[in-house]
């Protein structure tokens, strides 16, 4: 993720807690698409965007389109609010410099929500929203570190960036999807099915717990439908990839809007 996550050996699958059922087969579309989808949300949110970059997303048309939109309503209006920052900005592309109105209102929201003066209104940091004091590099920060080091990734600023921010876990889910991919086109069924296991685990385990009352918080505090889209293509996101997991979003957004509500 920018030089931030880096990609070691391939573990043996060693998935934690996981939906006791074994995970419906994903075909390679789909998983090349959840890697593909899941990497470039990491990679938008991880950090604030340059000029450039945002120029380069904006010719790429890189949100035209998305998986899961055929059936998710998040998703389909993420893509809209997208396409609408893509308007207002379209007299800058290939210029290499963006309106300063569409631009300012990307570094304005990128600090008021993710740094803040005081506390973030939408902090990417997961153990901030299971502790009072919102404090970082908790249990959470700890427990997410270990999915990442059993599945081959390190993080470049282990102690100085927590491991659950919401661009690193997304970017953890892009990599399970292409280690099961990989492993379904070296003909390895079993590979595959125990990696999309893990990837049930922690998609339940953790950002299904609190990235939906992030979207929520985004949506409600940021003025840019840069980052309203974004947030809202997570949401539909993890659910469409999540359903297709057979996980039950149901239970797992009750839990967490039950423990977000003394926070």
């Amino acid at each position: 993720m920018s030089g931030a996550m880096v990609s070691g050996a391939q573990p043996g699958a060693q998935p934690g807690a996981a939906p006791s059922a074994p995970p419906p087969p994903l075909s390679d579309a789909t998983l090349l698409a959840a890697s593909l989808q899941f990497g470039v949300l990491g990679k938008s949110l991880y950090r604030e965007q340059t000029s450039e970059e945002l120029d380069r997303m904006l010719e790429a048309r890189m949100f035209a389109e998305a998986p899961f939109a055929d059936d998710q309503e998040d998703t389909l209006r993420g893509l809209s609010l997208l396409s609408l920052w893509a308007e207002a900005c379209a007299d800058g592309v290939g210029e290499g410099v963006l309106d300063e109105g569409p631009l300012g209102d990307i570094r304005h929201d990128h600090f008021y929500l993710f740094a803040g003066v005081g506390r973030p209104l939408a902090s990417p940091w997961e153990s901030t929203y299971f502790n009072e004091a919102r404090l970082t590099f908790e249990k959470q920060t700890l427990e997410v570190r270990d999915w990442y080091r059993r599945y081959g990734l390190m993080i470049g600023l282990k102690n100085k960036e927590p491991d659950d921010h919401i661009g690193y876990e997304l970017g953890f889910i892009a990599h399970l999807a292409q280690l099961a991919l990989d492993a379904s086109k070296a003909g390895d069924p079993a590979a595959c099915e125990a990696t999309l296991h893990a990837l049930g685990g922690f998609l339940t385990e953790h950002p299904l717990r609190w990235a939906f009352v992030w979207s929520e918080r985004v949506q409600i505090h940021a003025r840019s439908d840069f980052y309203r889209g974004l947030a809202l293509l997570v949401s539909g996101s993890l659910r469409g990839l999540s359903e297709r997991l057979g996980i039950d979003m149901r239970s797992i957004r009750q839990c967490a809007l039950s423990q977000h509500s003394a926070v």
